[in-house]
């Protein structure tokens, strides 16, 4: 019998260009995977923006790639901005205006709302990501025994632990950088939470957040976002977490500024 893991990368592809963070998540992560028994099926969702066409020019024998989506940044910023209105529906932390005057990744001067879009840009390339992964389920007739969620900017600075004595009721994040919240850029599950995981886009864009009294109440304004003490609250709603995995990582922006948690 096979076990099978799906990979999910998801936002924007920043530092994964760069043959050092790609070499560290076949070695550290990927090929790990597979000494403990596991078929690796990756899934790859992301944006046209901080992107490099090699994705599509990678070692298959190392990433055994079952599809990749490429989404016009704009169509969603667009949709955000101009249709959902992101700005007047939600309130968000001044210190994301002030973090966001030089943008690290690429030197390059952006708005003071660049974290505020980019938030929910992260939740909708999430959604996407298990999307993929639930039509390519169905049509192979094929049943994960874990998804892992990851961003392409992440380089695992040591081998990732060992799923196999992992239990498959919870999901797992590093116990690190939690921000009084989780880890919110790589988590392992099953697929049940990965697919709740996949609707808290919907919950936000839908404003069910706003009547869900249990996650509001963490903040005076129930129109303020606090990213990670709502991310947690949000999986702890429905899901049971454990933030205790020893794999750490750096993050590798566009311009291969290594950034350490």
């Amino acid at each position: 019998m096979v076990n099978y893991i799906a990979l999910q990368f998801t936002g924007l592809v920043r530092g994964f260009r760069f043959e050092h963070v790609r070499n560290n998540i076949y070695n550290r992560l990927i090929k790990p995977l597979q000494e403990q028994g596991f078929e690796v099926h990756i899934f790859w969702h992301t944006y046209d923006i901080e992107f490099d066409d090699i994705i599509y020019n990678i070692d298959k024998g190392k990433f055994n790639i079952k599809k990749i989506v490429v989404d016009k940044d704009q169509h969603i910023q667009n949709y955000l901005e101009n249709d959902f209105k992101l700005l007047d529906t939600y309130i968000f932390p001044p210190t994301w205006k002030t973090a966001a005057n030089v943008d690290t990744g690429t030197g390059k001067i952006v708005k003071d709302t660049y974290h505020h879009y980019g938030w929910f840009k992260y939740l909708y390339s999430i959604q996407e990501v298990n999307k993929i992964r639930n039509e390519y389920e169905k049509k192979q007739n094929i049943k994960y025994d874990w998804v892992i969620n990851t961003q392409y900017q992440l380089s695992p600075q040591n081998t990732i632990d060992d799923l196999t004595k992992l239990n498959n009721k919870y999901m797992y994040s590093p116990g690190y950088a939690r921000s009084n919240g989780y880890y919110d850029s790589f988590w392992i599950s099953n697929v049940n939470d990965a697919n709740y995981m996949r609707d808290f886009y919907k919950y936000m864009i839908t404003e069910d957040f706003k009547k869900d009294l249990k996650i509001t109440n963490l903040h005076n304004d129930r129109n303020y976002i606090d990213s990670e003490p709502l991310f947690k609250a949000y999986i702890d709603k429905n899901c049971r977490m454990k933030d205790n995995l020893n794999i750490r990582f750096q993050r590798v922006r566009y311009n291969g500024l290594i950034i350490d948690h």
